[in-house]
């Protein structure tokens, strides 16, 4: 899903390339506070929410997934890993998307 972001637009028309952009577009201010999701997302990437991201780094999709899937989650259960699922799980995850290892 986030990789299908680099083909997206946001309503100005202008390329996604990033955090902002891109959780704007998928957390719209009608239905979120999308500021808020976007300093959550950025804080935990250690990045600017302005500034252009490469999409085409599993660095950068591990880290905005397991963002994601904590801000949308919440904390996870005390029997789960922090962020849900392991780093080792986002990170494949992330590998297979880019096609850098095999489904």
């Amino acid at each position: 899903m986030l990789l299908n972001y680099r083909r997206k637009t946001d309503p100005q028309g202008r390329r996604i390339v990033t955090i902002r952009q891109a959780i704007s577009r998928w957390a719209p201010p009608s239905e979120n506070d999308t500021a808020a999701y976007v300093n959550t997302v950025a804080r935990r990437l250690g990045v600017d929410p302005d500034a252009p991201l490469d999409w085409g780094y599993a660095e950068t999709l591990t880290g905005m997934a397991r963002a994601i899937v904590t801000h949308e989650n919440s904390r996870a259960p005390r029997d789960f890993p922090a962020d849900w699922y392991s780093p080792e799980h986002y990170h494949r995850a992330a590998m297979m998307a880019l096609g850098l290892t095999e489904v």
